[in-house]
């Protein structure tokens, strides 16, 4: 059985219940990338992790008292040490709720919300797909768009 896919393979994916491994080459938009692989692989929700190189990452953090995202691009090439995610929806629309640790040249740590990155060398993303659909619903209090268990 196949368990790893680029984004165009995905659609052999659609009703599986295995974990798959996404492989995003280099140049490709990562987020796009992970969003056109759920869509053709049907998700209904899913838990991702993953591991490879990234150009120009932009992350971002929450700050709380502005209830804004602060957004910070970093220039040149990276090490992904930890990308950890979740894909939900809002009104139909895919959500990847992503968190991201890379290094630099020194092995100095950086990361926060991912918001964008190219791909450098490769992506390996695991793919955990689940059983059901997981929404979102805009909280006004935070402003952000949260899990709603409730839905």
């Amino acid at each position: 059985m196949q368990a790893a896919f680029s984004v165009e393979q995905c659609h052999k994916c659609v009703g599986r219940s295995e974990p798959f491994l996404l492989v995003v080459p280099r140049g490709c938009d990562l987020k796009q990338s992970i969003l056109r692989a759920a869509e053709l692989a049907k998700l209904n929700a899913a838990v991702l992790n993953g591991i490879g190189a990234i150009a120009d990452p932009t992350v971002g953090y929450f700050d709380f008292a502005a209830r804004a995202y602060q957004e910070r691009t970093f220039t040149g090439l990276y090490e992904i040490v930890n990308f950890t995610a979740n894909l939900t929806t809002l009104a139909g629309e895919w959500i990847l709720h992503a968190h991201i640790g890379f290094s630099d040249a020194a092995c100095q740590l950086l990361g926060g919300h991912f918001i964008a990155a190219d791909v450098a060398v490769t992506a390996e993303i695991k793919i955990h797909p689940l059983s059901a659909p997981i929404q979102r619903k805009f909280d006004e209090d935070i402003q952000l768009n949260l899990i709603d268990p409730s839905l």
